[in-house]
Formats: structure tokens, sequence, C-alpha cells
């Protein structure tokens, strides 16, 4: 399998999350904890909780071509400062299928078994 290559980025944009929409729900259920919940106000006032946004990618891999592929960072508790990025593709995407031909491109060749101990 050969290299996949970042071409360009952009920071999403808006409150929109990858599928596009503006859900008011998580804001209405955190409202309605922080009005219900003494221990809920106290765990979120515990540190900042801010939304962090999906930064979109564009990549060509070598086999399947093109991928718009969203990026998270999860920050890796009990760790210095290490994270975990996460790529992924908007469901029923162009690239999400890419990603699918590539997932059994991958288990299809000799090489990709697991070891055995």
């Amino acid at each position: 399998m050969g290299a996949c290559h970042r071409r360009r980025g952009r920071p999403a944009t808006g409150s929109a999350g990858p599928d596009g929409d503006d859900d008011p729900r998580p804001a209405a259920l955190v409202g309605e904890l922080s009005l219900k919940s003494d221990r809920f106000r106290a765990l979120r006032a515990r540190h900042d909780v801010r939304r962090r946004e999906s930064e979109l990618s564009r990549m060509r891999h070598p086999e399947v071509g093109d991928l718009d592929l969203y990026r998270d960072k999860l920050t890796v508790n009990g760790t210095d400062g290490q994270l975990l990025v996460v790529y992924h593709a908007k469901p029923g995407s162009e690239s999400a299928r890419s990603l699918d031909r590539l997932g059994a491109l991958a288990g299809s060749r000799p090489d990709s078994a697991p070891a055995t101990p």
C-alpha cells in the first residue's frame, strides 16, 4: 500500500459537524443538566469546556484517489499531552466508500494477515 499524502486543509466552520447539521440538542441537554444537577455544574466548572471543531483534510491515496477526511484530536488522559488523532469520512460520502474499498484491498493482501505468536 502506498503512502497517503495530505493535500490541503481548512477548519470546519460554524457549529456544524461533519454531517453539516446544527443540532441544538447537545446545548439543550447541557442547559437542562446545569439547571437540575449540582454535581454536573461542579464537574463542568472544573475544566474548560469548549467545542472542538473537526478539521477537514484532503488526501490523495495512490490506490483510491482523493479522500476528504475529518480529523479529530482526542486527549489521552493520564499522559503528558499525548493525543490520539482520528481521521473519518462523512457517512455515505464518496470518501467513505473509498475507505471501504481501501479496507477491502488491505484485507485481501497476504501480508495483511495478523502475526501469530
